[in-house]
């Protein structure tokens, strides 16, 4: 703004003040309007987001739903093909398994509070590499992962002790379980891809461990079994973003 010079009478500083304060109010008042509407605007924008990513979770969560509603009926029907194949023990298994989709559907249809869902605002913290490609993750969204592998392991620890059982040869890849591997998933945190593959990950070692009746990658705990600490850390490889 250029500057302005008077005579140096008093009514041209008068007139000076009044101007330059006039000019300074307005200023403010539109500053103070910017910041306003700049404001509103952010909390619409925030707004807006939240309803996209709430949106985008009740998505999921109904396709996830679908999924186990499926994978219920499958597992069902396979444990049916077992009985009448004489592999009793593995169709214990598959019953089981069907009974936990069917409880773990009705959980996942329960409504969840995904606006008060501290994993919105917690930091990325966690850096992994599955399949060549590089993905970043929260405390939360680790924790899932870890409980992927975990019961991953006891799934095909359970099954392949009862191939065991049934004299049947060892494979893992065909059963239902592996293939399935949504057992425990509800549609928060992780994609269901990267799910999957660690459920498997974990599946295939318990598996192991079932069929053989030799434990490399685990223990059992009062009956139940339990992947071993530094084998579940290098399937996840998980590394701390500083």
């Amino acid at each position: 703004m250029k500057a302005f010079r008077f005579a140096g009478t008093t009514t041209a500083l008068l007139l000076v003040a009044s101007v330059v304060g006039g000019t300074a109010q307005a200023q403010a008042g539109s500053r103070g309007a910017w910041g306003a509407t700049q404001t509103a605007g952010a909390a619409a924008r925030f707004a807006e987001g939240s309803a996209t990513a709430h949106r985008r979770a009740e998505e999921a969560r109904c396709r996830i739903s679908a999924t186990l509603k499926k994978a219920v009926t499958a597992a069902q029907q396979r444990a049916t093909e077992l009985v009448q194949r004489k592999r009793t023990a593995e169709a214990v298994v598959h019953q089981q398994y069907a009974a936990d989709l069917r409880q773990r559907q009705d959980h996942l249809n329960q409504t969840h509070d995904y606006q008060h869902d501290p994993y919105v605002k917690a930091p990325v913290s966690y850096r992994y590499v599955r399949g060549g490609s590089s993905h970043e993750t929260n405390q939360y969204g680790a924790d899932i992962l870890r409980q992927a592998v975990n019961d991953g392991y006891d799934q095909g620890f359970e099954s392949g002790r009862a191939d065991n059982q049934d004299h049947w040869p060892s494979s893992y890849s065909k059963t239902y379980a592996y293939q399935d591997a949504n057992y425990g998933y509800e549609a928060k945190y992780v994609s269901q891809t990267d799910y999957n593959y660690y459920f498997r990950e974990g599946f295939r070692r318990g598996y192991a461990d079932g069929y053989g009746q030799k434990l490399r990658y685990g223990s059992v705990t009062n009956g139940a079994p339990v992947i071993l600490g530094a084998v579940l850390l290098g399937i996840l490889a998980l590394k701390a973003l500083k």
